[in-house]
């Protein structure tokens, strides 16, 4: 899936009714499992702003919200050398789930 290609894809998952949001959320992740680092940093460039398409609150929102999660997470967090911390290191008012190691 190319950058310019998400919109389309999440719009086309958001109506598919044979599968549910978990299932459509994992195909967005094994898409961007196949990007080049190079691919990667394209979806970079062009994430972030939601596409005034997407009704608020809507399935495809959402889906967007995981495109973005799964691109940062699970593709850019490595890069950084983030490493996640255990639940129970967490201070319990933190949001913060990763620590930057040098």
């Amino acid at each position: 899936m190319r950058p310019t290609e998400v919109r389309a894809v999440i719009l086309e998952l958001g109506h598919d009714a044979r599968l549910d949001f978990q299932q459509k959320a994992g195909r967005i992740t094994a898409e961007l499992n196949t990007c080049s680092t190079k691919g990667v940093l394209e979806h970079l460039d062009s994430a972030g702003v939601i596409p005034e398409e997407f009704d608020h609150d809507s399935t495809e929102e959402k889906l967007f919200a995981k495109y973005c999660d799964a691109l940062l997470a699970d593709r850019s967090a490595s890069w950084l050398k983030l490493k996640p911390l255990s639940s129970d290191r967490m201070p319990p008012t933190s949001g913060l789930k990763a620590r930057i190691t040098l």
